[in-house]
């Protein structure tokens, strides 16, 4: 005979505790362009998601071109500052769930917009 999973209301209720109060990271999202709308960061936010890492450059983009999207990202994150958050450091995350906002962390796939000179990790870094 087959068993059904059900949970009750209490377990549903002490699931829904732990997930508001847990910090959760999403590793990777990719989004060609930052957002133009809130729709997808309200749907982010609806997610319970802390803080999630989104590529910024193509795996072909050269150094210029990912400067200038990390610059369409800060205009998005000025343009919603009431939704989300740059996040750089470990407490970046913690203030983003106190605050109740969706914490942006800008990362890379390839190491391509470096064009081979480390130096420019300090660029990038910041």
């Amino acid at each position: 005979m087959p068993t059904t999973n059900t949970i009750s209301e209490e377990q549903k209720l002490r699931a829904k505790k732990i997930h508001d109060e847990a910090i959760i990271i999403d590793g990777l999202t990719y989004m060609s362009k930052p957002p133009e709308t809130a729709d997808y960061l309200h749907r982010l936010i609806d997610s319970g998601i802390t803080a999630s890492n989104f590529t910024i450059p193509y795996a072909t983009d050269t150094f210029t071109q990912t400067i200038y999207k990390i610059s369409e990202w800060y205009t998005s994150l000025q343009k919603f500052s009431d939704i989300f958050t740059l996040i750089r450091t470990t407490d970046d995350i913690r203030n983003a769930k106190a605050t109740k906002k969706t914490g942006i962390i800008m990362g890379f796939q390839e190491p391509l917009p470096l064009e081979s000179n480390l130096k420019l990790v300090d660029v990038f870094y910041n």
